[in-house]
């Protein structure tokens, strides 16, 4: 089964928004004219009196439509985590990438705790594979790497930095950047 690309479920969700609105006079409490013309707001009706109360359209004095407008559509948040809610999902991710971010500005101001504190909330809030900063496998390692070392666990740091550099360059090259960035980075 193929999955909708999100620029398709963005734009079926604003057009969802735009209907309503239109639907209900563009929100401003006005009833919008409908295609019902007067005499067949019958054809709308249910055997359901209550039901019908809540779904038809009603005729107006000047010939328009008065229609029972739904309630406004309401995006979710990151409350909602859990749903498996594509919309979720992308806040979920938005908000860990701009975490990720935040800690990078913080590494370079060198407050390594800071950056540490970034790196271990975005972790959670991105379930992707080989994004948290605790795999090996993610390009944030080297990150959470120099986060340790900036704020003075200097040997906890380097080993994941070694680890980090021998997936890409041999043992001897891993070591002479792990030492390069203890001599820079290491606090304390």
């Amino acid at each position: 089964m193929r999955t909708p690309h999100l620029r398709t479920l963005v734009l079926a969700a604003g057009a969802l928004i735009a209907l309503g609105a239109a639907a209900c006079g563009g929100g401003n409490g006005e009833p919008s004219r409908g295609p019902v013309g007067v005499g067949q707001a019958d054809l709308y009706a249910t055997a359901d009196a209550g039901a019908a109360a809540s779904s038809t359209a009603t005729s107006t004095a000047d010939g328009g439509c008065q229609c029972a407008c739904p309630e406004p559509l309401a995006l979710p948040t990151l409350g909602d985590a859990g749903t498996g809610d594509l919309l979720v999902i992308i806040a979920r991710e938005r908000k860990a990438q701009e975490l990720v971010e935040a800690a990078l500005r913080k590494a370079e101001a060198r407050d390594g705790k800071g950056c540490l504190a970034d790196l271990d909330q975005a972790d959670p809030l991105d379930r992707r594979p080989h994004h948290a900063s605790t795999d090996p496998e993610s390009y944030l390692y080297y990150q959470r790497g120099r986060c340790l070392m900036l704020a003075g666990q200097c040997a906890a740091g380097r080993a994941i930095v070694r680890a980090y550099m021998m997936r890409q360059t041999p043992a001897d090259s891993a070591d002479a950047v792990a030492d390069a960035m203890a001599a820079r980075d290491c606090t304390g």
